[in-house]
């Protein structure tokens, strides 16, 4: 649950602990409650009113509660300042993104695993901020506030890492009844040909259809359970493609965010599992959406799609767009 751990005296914190306020003009420290050791995650925060300066990041331990928490010699801290959009640390600060304001939504995306870790504002990915992340502390969603009655609130807190457990175990239910199946077929086909029919006796032929039998109710409950998820994707597949109609038109003055439900809503979901990659390289790289149509093969496969039917398919996805039209996408 998103909530915050605790806070300098400078902080008026609500009741449910996910709005927090400043009491006091002066640089003020809060942490979040989750711990972060390995892994990956994302806390997501609303600015609601900002008079004066903020800094989001993480830090290693929680005592600079009274003051600023980056730049202290004793703490791994990565942080993104709203004053000049520069990324803030121990070891001093650098050029990193745009300003930030009342009203955006902004992000912090931590990757122990590939020690990075990078920020996101009102949905957009604004790349990676730090790339050597320290491995072997524990780390918390870390915020300073200067200004008096400055508000923000904790929205959510995401482990990405758990989601990544439960797709891959997800998967291997896949796996595992798919395997069912060819085992079935193996059997059918090999071990009981024709042949070995014939010369069974009667105790045999009464084991095999017991076998039938079984194989036969097995295959029965998987197709209508097949039926079933079928008949809801093509559902919510109909009320998610409305959600996430984009005006094909006008592509060259979307957002990020428009990106995102475009290649998303392609063809089934077909390209959603490298939107993630795909818009962390649009960010390094300065692509905009008016650049979609002037991707090649070439440089998908650079962005993460290794497959080429699927490196094919976006690319003529992308090329679609000058014509002003795609695969039903649109509006």
């Amino acid at each position: 649950m998103a909530k915050w751990y605790r806070g300098g005296t400078g902080f008026a914190i609500d009741g449910d602990n996910l709005a927090m306020r400043g009491s006091a003009s002066a640089w003020k420290t809060t942490y979040g409650s989750q711990e972060i050791k390995s892994g990956k995650c994302v806390w997501k925060i609303k600015i609601i009113k900002k008079s004066a300066d903020m800094m989001i990041g993480v830090a290693s331990n929680t005592k600079y509660l009274e003051n600023s928490y980056w730049s202290k010699s004793d703490t791994e801290c990565y942080a993104y300042y709203s004053g000049n959009g520069h990324a803030y640390g121990k070891s001093g600060n650098k050029a990193y993104s745009e300003k930030w304001a009342a009203g955006s939504v902004m992000g912090v995306h931590l990757d122990l695993d590939n020690q990075c870790i990078w920020f996101s504002k009102d949905g957009k990915n604004l790349g990676n901020a730090y790339t050597d992340v320290a491995r072997g502390n524990s780390y918390r969603l870390t915020v300073g506030m200067y200004g008096k009655d400055d508000e923000m609130k904790f929205l959510s807190y995401n482990n990405t890492s758990d989601d990544e457990k439960k797709q891959e175990k997800d998967s291997n239910c896949i796996e595992k009844s798919t395997a069912f199946i060819m085992k079935q077929t193996k059997y059918l086909e090999n071990e009981l040909s024709n042949n070995k029919i014939q010369q069974l006796d009667v105790n045999g032929l009464s084991v095999t259809a017991k076998k039938f039998g079984k194989i036969n109710d097995d295959i029965n409950k998987l197709e209508i359970e097949l039926a079933k998820c079928k008949s809801q994707l093509s559902q919510k597949g109909s009320i998610l493609k409305q959600k996430m109609t984009v005006n094909i038109s006008s592509y060259k003055q979307w957002s990020m965010d428009d990106v995102q439900l475009y290649i998303c809503g392609l063809e089934n979901g077909r390209y959603s599992k490298y939107i993630t990659k795909l818009l962390e390289k649009f960010a390094n790289d300065g692509i905009k959406a008016s650049n979609l149509p002037e991707l090649d093969q070439g440089d998908l496969r650079q962005f993460g799609i290794e497959n080429f039917g699927d490196r094919k398919g976006l690319r003529n996805q992308f090329q679609k767009l000058t014509q002003g039209n795609e695969g039903g996408n649109t509006h």
